[in-house]
Order: structure tokens, then sequence, then C-alpha cells
């Protein structure tokens, strides 16, 4: 009994055939070829089926009513019969069941083994017979080997054929991107990801001279006498008031001093009163016997003044400059700021060609001065000597770290483009010791996942019309084919041979998007 026959279609094409002989278990297989199959009209199409076949390991053997079909199988090196139940039988039965004796008798049961088929009337003998059989003629037998001689030569030119020429397909799939953005935090810490963060440090001093702006202001001092008033009149007592002015000049002229007290004075008895200068000064301190003279004088000459010493006391306005805490503080500020401008550049200096220095410079500084408040100097020196610490981040890692994320959104089925990500951030929060906090948005371009394997193994040896109609089917704009060294009418049954390109248009995204397989 013969294996379980593979019948197929008219319509059948020859790359639905070759994948049900390989998924056959059995090595013998009858393939059962209508008449008018597309199948049978190709020579190429039992070319292929002989090769798969010697791939597969399997034996076929070829049963169709047509006899140009049986002529192709022949030349093709199949064995070739016009009905199933010939498969398998001698050669002698054959002969004799198309000769129409020694018939086989039915079993008890009343059931054939298989239902028999004639010939067709214009079947020829050689068109039944298998490469095994022993022809009786010696001319019969030459005729084989003339015909197997010349299917081993054109199988011979199909190999060099095929290691010359083989052909392949080019399939460009074309899909539509669409934006993705996200919006994300990243928080960051020295050796920790996904951030790359380290301190730097940076010292320098400066000095420089400051002038003292302290003022200290000592008034002038009125110069002091003391004068003796003597009467002389014939009045027994007179009284020069309080306010009283003397000068050094008649009629109020030179130096004027004024009297301290009343002078109530008695004949025969002088009295000594303070008197003041008028102006303060040291211009005042004048000589003894020189306040001789009372201003608006009534006593018609009878009370004489006179300072028996000179008058004293008096001095000049003096305004003396010191440094205030005002002045240190100033200089202080002022050093430590020109400093940090100063540091800053040198902190920023240390960052790599793809670092930055976060917002977030800590100084510490220490301050002298070669003077202390209230020192009566004009000019002092001040010294200040500062350290910034800071950090470093690494832009790329902060750029990777939201692209990222933003892969963590792309929906099922979808993939990132190779176009690149764009992305901003700021610092939001940072320490000098480098906890960085960073805000920022990616923006990317996302496509269809497709499985480059699954599609190649769909379109093996598919025509070009089921290939598009698969392609379809694909989440695509559209699919264009090219094959070389010519076209043919189905694609190559080595998935080595198709090249898959897959273009996504970004509809005008900076840089074009061209994943390929």
């Amino acid at each position: 009994m013969p294996a379980q026959p593979i019948y197929i279609d008219a319509e059948e094409e020859i790359s639905e055939l070759i994948e049900r002989l390989r998924q056959t278990p059995a090595e013998d297989v009858p393939v059962v070829v209508p008449a008018r199959s597309r199948i049978g009209q190709s020579r190429f199409n039992f070319r292929l089926l002989r090769d798969y076949a010697r791939e597969f390991g399997k034996r076929i053997s070829i049963v169709s009513p047509d006899p140009a079909v049986q002529q192709l199988a022949v030349e093709s090196g199949f064995g070739a019969f016009a009905a199933i139940d010939e498969v398998g039988k001698p050669i002698e039965e054959r002969e004799l069941a198309m000769a129409g004796v020694g018939a086989v008798s039915a079993p008890a049961s009343g059931h054939l083994p298989y239902e028999p088929v004639t010939a067709p009337a214009t079947r020829t003998p050689k068109l039944t017979m298998t490469p095994h059989r022993k022809l009786p003629s010696t001319e019969a037998g030459g005729a084989w080997m003339v015909l197997y001689a010349g299917a081993a030569l054109v199988a011979l030119v199909a190999l060099t054929l095929a290691a010359v020429l083989v052909p392949s397909a080019s399939i460009t799939l074309t899909a539509r991107a669409q934006p993705l953005t996200d919006t994300s935090d990243v928080i960051a810490a020295p050796n920790s990801a996904p951030v790359r963060i380290r301190t730097v440090t940076a010292s320098k001093d400066l000095s420089q001279q400051f002038p003292a702006t302290g003022v200290k202001d000592t008034p002038a001092v009125a110069a002091k006498a003391s004068e003796t008033v003597t009467n002389t009149c014939p009045f027994s007592q007179w009284t020069l008031r309080q306010g009283q002015i003397v000068s050094t000049a008649p009629g109020g002229g030179g130096t004027q001093f004024v009297l301290q007290t009343n002078a109530v004075v008695v004949q025969g008895s002088p009295q000594a009163v303070d008197v003041w200068a008028v102006v303060p000064g040291a211009a005042e301190n004048v000589g003894a016997n020189t306040i001789q003279y009372i201003n608006n004088d009534n006593t018609h000459g009878c009370v004489v003044v006179t300072n028996p010493n000179a008058a004293s006391g008096g001095a000049d306005e003096v305004k003396a400059t010191f440094v205030s805490q005002s002045d240190l503080d100033g200089a202080k500020g002022s050093l430590a700021t020109e400093l940090q401008t100063s540091l800053l550049a040198q902190l920023s200096s240390q960052a790599g060609s793809s670092e930055k220095l976060a917002d977030t410079v800590a100084y510490t500084n220490t301050f002298t001065a070669d003077h202390a408040v209230n020192d009566n100097v004009k000019f002092f020196d001040a010294t200040v000597h500062e350290v910034g610490n800071g950090a470093v981040y690494n832009v790329d890692d902060v750029k990777a770290a939201l692209k990222a994320d933003l892969g963590k959104h792309v929906p099922s089925g979808f993939a990132l483009t190779d176009n690149p990500v764009q992305s901003d951030f700021h610092v939001s929060d940072s320490t000098a010791d480098g906890h960085i906090s960073f805000t920022g948005t990616a923006k990317g371009y996302i496509a269809p996942q497709l499985d480059f394997q699954k599609i190649r193994s769909r379109l093996l040896g598919l025509s070009t019309a089921s290939a598009r109609i698969y392609l379809q089917t694909l989440p695509i704009e559209s699919a264009s084919f090219s094959e070389k060294p010519f076209s043919l009418p189905l694609l190559p049954f080595l998935s080595s041979r198709i090249n898959i390109k897959y273009v996504v248009d970004t509809s005008g995204a900076t840089g074009g998007a061209t994943p390929t397989s």
C-alpha cells in the first residue's frame, strides 16, 4: 500500500506543494496532479520540486491522467503513473492490468484494497515506467540511459545556474512614525545611577588696600580767663550782669569774652569773675591784661576790667579718621565677591566636555586685616582666603535617562525610531555635595515593530500577488518589490535571499529613520 498521497488543486502554487511536502513525515510520497494543474504546466516547477525533495529526503512519484504531466515528470527524474493504484506495483503486474488479464480477486469482505483506475487509451508504456524498471530490450535500455544522462546534464546546468544566478528579492516596507513626548524628573547623587556626578573644589587668596572711612569729630573749645572788676565810681556799688561782653579792643573789637556770672563790685573791693571766649578755638587764648574793654560801657569809665592772667584752654575743632566695622565688613564682602567670580570659573573649568557645573556652589572664606576697629589710620590692608565647593554632572547621562524614561511609555507593538531623541532639561534643585534633581522633556518618534524573521518565513516561495496580500495585513503604509537578476513569479525559497528594508516616514522630523532587517 503506498504512503498517504498528496492531492493538489488545479490552482495550487508550487510553494504550497513544497510546504506540504516539508510537513509530511513519509519518505515515499505520491503526488496526485490533476489535469490542467498550474504546477503541471512548467518544467521549472518540477525542477524546484525535485531539488526540495532531495533536500527533504523524500522520494516522490507523480500521479496524473495527463500524459504531458507524466512526460515532464519523467524528464525531471520522477516516477510517473496514470493512477494511484499503480504506485508500488511490480512492473509485470501493471502491464497485466493494462492488458486486462491477471486481475486480483477481491478479499472475502468484498472490498478492494484500492479503487482501480484504467489508464487512458493514449497512454504509452514509456510514460508509466519508473526509473527502476529493467527494459526487456537493449534498445529500450539505451533510450533510458540517454534519458538519464540528459536529466543529469540538465540538473548539472541547473545547479550551475543556481550557483551563479541565485534569485534574490528586496522588499521595502514603509511605515509612518508618530511623535511621542514625555516629561519626567531625574534624581541623581554621587556614585549612583543614572547620572554620573563628581564633586569639585577650588581655592584662592586675594589681598587689597582699602581706605578708612570712620571719622572722630572733636569740637572746638572756648578759651577761658579770670576777669578782675574794680569799682572806682562815686557809687559805693556797681553791678555787671552775667552775659556782659568784654573784649580786647574798644568798641567790642578784638577777641570777645562773656561774663559767666553777675559781678557786684563794691568800692575798694575788686572782684574776680570768669569769662569765656565767645568764639571757641585756640586763637582766643589771649595774653594777660588784654581783656580791658566793656562793650556798651555805661559806667562812664569808673569800672575797670582786666585779666591778670592769659586766657587758656581754647582749642580748634579736630576731625580724626579711623577704621570702622563697616569698613572691615565692606572689604570682606568686596574681596569675597571678586573671588567667587574667579572660583566659579575655576570650578567650571574642571568639567569635562560632556559635563556641566551644577548651579549651587558653596563658598567659605577667612578674612584678615592689618588694623582693627577704631584704629586711627587712613588706610588698611585686608586679605580673604576663599574655598568653593560644587558638583559637575554628565549631560549625556541626563539625556539618556530622559530617553530611557521615554522608552517606558512606548505602546505595545511599537518601538522608538532611530531619530535622535530631542531632550531639554533644567536643574530644579541641587546641593554643593552633588545631590541634584533634574526636570526635563524628551521627544522622539515611534513606529510599528515588525518581526522580520517571521515575515521572511511567510514570504518564502509565495507568488508576488500572494505576498502583497500578506504584507497588507502588516501595520505599514506600503510595500514594494524588486528581484534580481530578473523578475520571477515566485519569491525565493531561501530566507537568506529575501532582504527586507524597513523605512519609517517621520514627516519632517530631523534626520530620517530607516531601521533595516
